[in-house]
Order: C-alpha cells, then structure tokens, then sequence
C-alpha cells in the first residue's frame, strides 16, 4: 500500500500555529479571520462554510450589542435623555408646591430592560440639609400618562422623620441612642398640608388618629471597638429599652426598632478598615406572619442582651 505524504516534522508547529491564529481571528475578528480561513488554511469546504456561518453569527450579535449600547448611551447621555433637565424641574416643582429652595442628591433611580425608566434621587431641603427625602418621576414606559407627567415626593416623611429625630433626642438626652439613632417616618400624609400657606403639620402637633397610621423606624448603630463586657451589654440595651418603652407611649401604627453593634472582634480580614456587624437585634409591633424575633409588647433588657450579644 502507498503511504500518503506527510509534512516534513518542521512545518507542522507552523500549521498549527496558522489554524490557531486564524480560529482566533474568527472569533475577535471576523472579516479578517473569515478572508484568512478561505485564503490560507487547507480546511474541508464544509468546515469552512460552517467557521464563516458561526463567525458571522458572532460578528452580528457582537453588532446588535454594540448598537444597543450606543442607542442607550445616546437615550440616556444625549440629547435625547429623558433625565435631561431633570434636576432643574425637581427643584422647581419642589419650590412651587412647598415654597421652599431644595438641592437634587444622588440618584436611585431604575433602568430595567422593558421596565419603566424612573427619574428617582435623593434630595434635602437647603435651609436644612439634615431633611432627606425622595423625589421621583416616571420618565418612559409608564403605566400612565399621569406617571409620565407628574412629580412625586416624600418630603413630608423627611420632614416627619427629622422632627422625629429631634423630639427623640429631646426625650431621651443622656442616652447615647439619642446621638447616634437615626428615624425614618413612612406612611399617608393627607391633610397636614395647606397648598395655600405652604405650611406642614408638625410630628409633634398629629393627632392620635393622624399617629395611628405611621410606621415609625429606629436604627440605632453605635460603634465599640473592642469586645464588649456584660456590664456594657446591658448598658446598650437599656439604652435601646428607653427607647423602646418611649415609642410605646407614641400611638403608632408600626413601630420597628433596630440595633446593631460594630466592634473590632468583628473586622473584615480584607480590610481592615471595615467594621462588620457583630450584635444585632430587631424589635418590632408586632404583625401577621412576622418573622421578627422579638415583640416589642413583651421585651426587656435581659431578653436584648439574651438575643442579640454573642457569648464572650
């Protein structure tokens, strides 16, 4: 029998290398790669066909999503973008409907592919940045001409939760939590604001029945850098008690109370900077299903230390 030909030893790391320079160029490149693999390589016909049909394939999706990305960067960065100006109509329906100067923050808002396309930041009001709430507008893709149209805001349970602040601090005044808790008031604000005055009905002025429809948030945060003593354990806790025991007398719908302690034992190994959690509780009014481990009607000190203090 004939044997047939093979390549001399010395030309076969060459076609090697050949087929693998072309292969890539298909992959990265392939006008290129596809004029190389017709041109130079000795692949069967079929291969060929089938390395181009799959190069082509790559370069046209490759296109879809380059194009994509240059439609929404156009949308969003353009002169198309709907968040265009923007900031400015904020400021100025916050000024026309509260009478008050606001400065726009960051921004919260959402972008999901076939979902709404949401202009929604954080903004403070200027004669007292501490006040923080949320501005928003539905910008495309709304469920509503209404959406699309108009401004929507939460400047009054910003407000509600600084005032809240306040009255915490003024109630509770040796307490670290005081210092160092920060509030957050949710929930219906009809009528507390006169569209003709401009004015607001303070937290500390709502009635009982105007209270019985707010959630109220704590989150109280205190930092100890070094591994915590029972004696300070229950000196936290207290603290958290005090609190606790002034909420209750509040008339509040919801009321959901949160610690949690940073100390040194818990630092991040990467870095060592970081301060993670390492005691935390959740104290809460009680709900339908609630998960939450402790009911705020039935807790006390012993029960926070018991449920939130690791062992030392």
């Amino acid at each position: 029998m004939n044997e047939e030909p093979s390549l001399p030893p010395n030309e076969l790391p060459e076609k090697k290398t050949k087929n693998v320079i072309v292969f890539l160029l298909l992959i990265i490149f392939p006008p290129v790669g596809i004029t190389l693999l017709w041109s130079i390589t000795k692949w069967s016909k079929i291969s060929k066909i089938f390395a181009t049909f799959l190069s082509i394939l790559i370069l046209l999706v490759a296109g879809v999503s380059i194009t994509f990305s240059l439609v929404r960067l156009a949308y969003y960065e353009g002169g198309i973008q709907p968040f265009q100006n923007q900031d400015k109509l904020a400021q100025t329906y916050l000024k026309d409907k509260y009478g008050k100067e606001f400065s726009i923050g960051e921004s919260t808002g959402s972008d999901q592919l076939g979902g709404p396309v949401t202009f929604n930041k954080t903004a403070s009001l200027d004669e007292d940045p501490s006040v923080k709430f949320h501005v928003s507008k539905c910008l495309a893709r709304c469920s509503s001409e209404y959406n699309k149209t108009y401004f929507t805001d939460t400047y009054i349970n910003g407000l509600w939760s600084k005032q809240a602040g306040d009255q915490l601090k003024k109630n509770l005044p040796a307490t670290d939590i005081s210092k160092v808790a920060t509030v957050s008031i949710n929930g219906p604000t009809d009528n507390v604001f006169n569209e003709q005055t401009k004015e607001i009905k303070p937290f500390t002025s709502l009635s009982s029945v105007d209270r019985s429809k707010l959630s109220y948030s704590l989150s109280y945060v205190p930092v100890q850098r070094k591994t915590l003593t029972y004696e300070e354990k229950v000196d936290i806790a207290t603290q958290v008690m005090k609190a606790v025991d002034y909420l209750k007398t509040q008339n509040l719908a919801y009321v959901d109370v949160f610690m949690k302690v940073l100390t040194e034992e818990e630092v991040n190994p990467r870095s060592q900077r970081l301060y993670q959690p390492a005691y935390f509780v959740r104290i809460a009014t009680p709900r339908v299903n609630s998960s939450l481990p402790l009911n705020i009607d039935e807790v006390n000190v012993e029960m926070i230390v018991t449920n939130s203090f690791k062992k030392s």
